[in-house]
């Protein structure tokens, strides 16, 4: 049962997030995106924060902003988060 719940939670919390993206991308202000690994939840791995990374570059307006924390004691993330970055605007 445990298991199932979390997927449940997964799942709504995916549907909340591409609501929110939809919405984001009809306004037209300059927006600030930070909550780009949905609480970390779903940042345990380098491929779920490139996922993560590439959601939100599929999901704003080219004029919005991405915010990502990085915490630098246990690995260079500045620098994987920065080649993601790249490999995933150069498509």
């Amino acid at each position: 049962m445990k298991g199932s719940s979390k997927g449940a939670d997964d799942q709504e919390g995916d549907q909340r997030r591409l609501c929110l993206s939809a919405l984001v991308g009809q306004d037209p202000q300059v927006r600030i995106e930070f909550t780009i690994g949905t609480a970390n939840r779903k940042c345990g791995t380098q491929a779920q924060v490139e996922e993560a990374l590439r959601f939100a570059f599929e999901h704003i307006k080219e004029t919005d902003v991405v915010c990502l924390g990085m915490w630098q004691k246990t690995m260079d993330q500045v620098g994987l988060n920065t080649a993601m970055a790249r490999r995933i605007l150069a498509r």
